[in-house]
C-alpha cells in the first residue's frame, strides 16, 4: 500500500486534511485485498502531555479514519483501489512538526498489512 507524495500542511483543530492510500494489482481481481483500510497518527510529545495515556511515538487510530470502500480506477492491466479519509486533527497534537501517518489493510486473508515500512511524514502541523 502507499500514500500520495504531496505534503499537507494543516492548521489543526481548524484544517481538515484528506488522507489516502492505493494498493495496485491486477484488473482481472474482482475486489479489493482489504475489508477495510484504517489511519493511524504517530502520537506526539504536545498529545502525550493531554493525553497521558497515550505515550509519545505510539500509534493511535484516526478518528473516524477507517473506510470500508476504495475507489477503483483501471490503467490497462493495473487496477488500483484507493481510500480515503477526511481527518481535522486536533490542537492537541501540537502546532509544529511533523506528523506521521500510516495505513493498515485488513482482511480475513491480509489481516493488519502497513502501507510501508516507514510512515508518511507528510502532514506538518501549523498554528
Amino acid at each position: 500500500m502507499s500514500e500520495p507524495a504531496a505534503p499537507t500542511t494543516v492548521s489543526n483543530g481548524s484544517q481538515s486534511v484528506v488522507l489516502a492510500a492505493s494498493i495496485q494489482g491486477l484488473v482481472s481481481a474482482v475486489t479489493s485485498p482489504f475489508s477495510v483500510v484504517c489511519f493511524y497518527y504517530q502520537q506526539t510529545a504536545a498529545g502525550s502531555i493531554v493525553f497521558p495515556g497515550i505515550p509519545a511515538g505510539d500509534w493511535v487510530q484516526v478518528p473516524g479514519g477507517c473506510v470500508q470502500l476504495g475507489d477503483v480506477t483501471d490503467a490497462g492491466t493495473i487496477r488500483t483501489w484507493t481510500y480515503r479519509a477526511t481527518w481535522n486533527p486536533d490542537n492537541t497534537l501540537g502546532t509544529t512538526g511533523v506528523l506521521p501517518v500510516r495505513a493498515f489493510g485488513f482482511s480475513q486473508a491480509n489481516p493488519g498489512v502497513v502501507h510501508a515500512t516507514q510512515p508518511n511524514n507528510n502532514i506538518t502541523l501549523a498554528p
